[in-house]
C-alpha cells in the first residue's frame, strides 16, 4: 500500500510539469501503437489463412483425388478404409463460356451432388436445370435470379482427348446467387446438379472428374494423403487445398518475413520511449528519492515505486493498443470497411482475425517490456547519493 500510494502520489505531482507529462503521454502513445501494429499484424495474416482454410477448403475439398486421362481402370472410393473422412464426394467440372445478352465470359461448370460448405446457397436451388452463380460472374453478366443463362462447352470428355472437339450448346436458369468471399471462386465459378450436367455433356452417368475429400480436422491431412495415394495410384493423384492455393500460401509466408524485423523496430523504439519517461520521472523526483533513502526506506522499495511507473505506462498503452485493435478489426470483420483487389489478394476485402490470443498475450508482452525498460533508471536511482541529490536538487 505504501508503494502504491507514493507511486501514485508521484504521478500527481508529475502533472504539473509539463515536460515530465508529455514524455508519458509519448510513452503511453508509443507502448499503444507497438501494441496496434503487432496484433493488427497478427489479425491480418491469421484472418488471411482463416479465410483460405474455411473458403478454399470449402469449396474444393482438403483432398481432391483425380482420374488420370485415359486410365484403364475407375477409382471406387467406396472400398476405402482410410481414417478421419468425413465425407466423400464425386464431382463434374469442366471449363465453358457463359453468354448472356450482356456479353461472354469464361466459366467453370460445376456438377455436384451437394452444394459446397462456403457457398450459401440452398441444395434446391442446383436441381434439374437450376444453377448457382458466383456474385462476381453474376456482376459481369448482368444476371439476377430467374435469368437464364447459354453455355457453350466442349463435347470433349474431360478424362479423353480429341483433336476437333464439337461444341455442346445448353441453358440453366439462374436460382440463387452466391458469394463465397474468395474473388478467384466468385468471379468464374458456376453450380449445378451432377447428373443434370453430365446428361447436358452426353457423358456417362459414372464419369466425374474429381472426388472431393473433407476430412474431420485439417491436421489429418498429410496423413490421408499417403493412404489415398497407395490406393489410387498409378490410376489417379492427389491435390490438397494447399497445393492447389500455393501461390496464397507462399504469399502469407513472404509477408511473415519482413513482420519481426518492422516491429521488432517498432518495440525497440517503444522500450526507449518508455525508458525515457521512467528516466525523467527519477531526474524530476530525485530530491524526493533522496529523502525517503534518508528516512530509511529500502532500496527495494524505491525501485518498486519506480517500477510502478513503468508498470502503469505498459498497462494504459497495452489496454489502449489492445482495445483500438479489437475496435477495428471488429468494424473490419462485420462491415468490411476496406476493400481489397480480388484479382491480386484473392479476396475483394481485408480478412482479419478476431481470435482473442494476440489481444491478451501483446499487451502482456508490452507490460512485460515497459518493466524492463525501467530497470537503467531504477539503477541510477540507486546510485544517486542522499547528500549529493539535497544538495543540487
Amino acid at each position: 500500500m505504501l508503494i502504491a500510494f507514493i507511486a501514485s502520489r508521484f504521478s500527481r505531482s508529475l502533472r504539473s510539469s509539463g515536460f515530465a507529462r508529455f514524455t508519458s503521454y509519448v510513452g503511453t502513445g508509443s507502448v499503444a501503437l507497438g501494441c496496434t501494429a503487432l496484433i493488427l499484424s497478427f489479425a491480418i495474416l491469421h484472418g488471411y489463412e482463416e479465410q483460405i482454410e474455411t473458403t478454399a477448403a470449402a469449396f474444393t475439398s482438403h483432398i481432391e483425388v483425380h482420374p488420370i486421362p485415359g486410365a484403364p481402370k475407375r477409382i471406387d472410393a467406396s472400398s476405402w478404409n482410410v481414417g478421419g473422412i468425413k465425407s466423400i464426394d464425386t464431382m463434374v467440372i469442366r471449363e465453358a463460356l457463359a453468354r448472356t445478352k450482356r456479353g461472354v465470359e469464361g466459366a467453370v461448370i460445376n456438377g455436384v451432388n451437394a452444394v459446397p460448405a462456403s457457398v450459401k446457397a440452398s441444395v434446391a436451388s442446383v436441381q434439374g436445370d437450376g444453377c448457382a452463380v458466383g456474385h462476381e460472374l453474376a456482376r459481369l453478366l448482368a444476371l439476377k435470379v430467374g435469368d437464364t443463362v447459354v453455355i457453350f462447352a466442349s463435347e470433349q470428355s474431360y478424362a479423353t482427348s480429341q483433336s476437333n472437339p464439337l461444341p455442346l450448346i445448353f441453358t440453366l436458369v439462374v436460382r440463387d446467387i452466391f458469394q463465397s468471399g474468395m474473388m478467384t471462386v466468385d468471379a468464374t465459378n458456376i453450380i449445378c446438379n451432377i447428373n443434370t450436367l453430365r446428361d447436358k455433356l452426353r457423358i456417362d452417368r459414372a464419369d466425374f472428374s474429381m472426388i472431393r475429400i473433407m476430412m474431420d480436422y485439417v491436421e489429418m491431412v498429410p496423413r490421408a494423403v499417403q493412404q489415398i495415394n497407395d490406393k489410387v495410384r498409378p490410376f489417379g493423384y492427389t491435390i490438397t487445398y494447399q497445393e492447389r492455393y500455393a501461390a496464397i500460401w507462399q504469399w502469407i509466408d513472404l509477408q511473415r518475413k519482413p513482420i519481426p524485423i518492422v516491429l521488432g523496430l517498432i518495440t525497440l523504439v517503444a522500450v526507449f520511449t518508455v525508458m525515457s519517461a521512467v528516466l525523467i520521472t527519477v531526474v524530476e523526483k530525485i530530491r524526493s528519492i533522496a529523502i525517503l533513502r534518508v528516512l530509511g526506506m529500502s532500496a527495494f522499495r524505491i525501485v518498486m515505486v519506480i517500477m510502478v511507473r513503468g508498470l502503469r505506462i505498459g498497462v494504459i498503452g497495452g489496454v489502449i493498443g489492445s482495445a483500438l485493435s479489437y475496435a477495428f478489426c471488429f468494424v473490419q470483420h462485420n462491415y468490411k470497411i476496406i476493400k481489397l483487389d480480388g484479382a491480386v489478394y484473392y479476396v475483394d476485402a481485408l480478412p482479419v482475425s478476431l481470435d482473442l490470443w494476440p489481444f491478451i498475450v501483446v499487451p502482456l508482452f508490452s507490460i512485460m517490456l515497459c518493466l524492463v525498460a525501467s530497470t537503467a533508471p531504477m539503477v541510477i536511482a540507486l546510485r544517486v547519493q542522499p547528500s549529493q541529490a539535497l544538495r543540487f536538487a
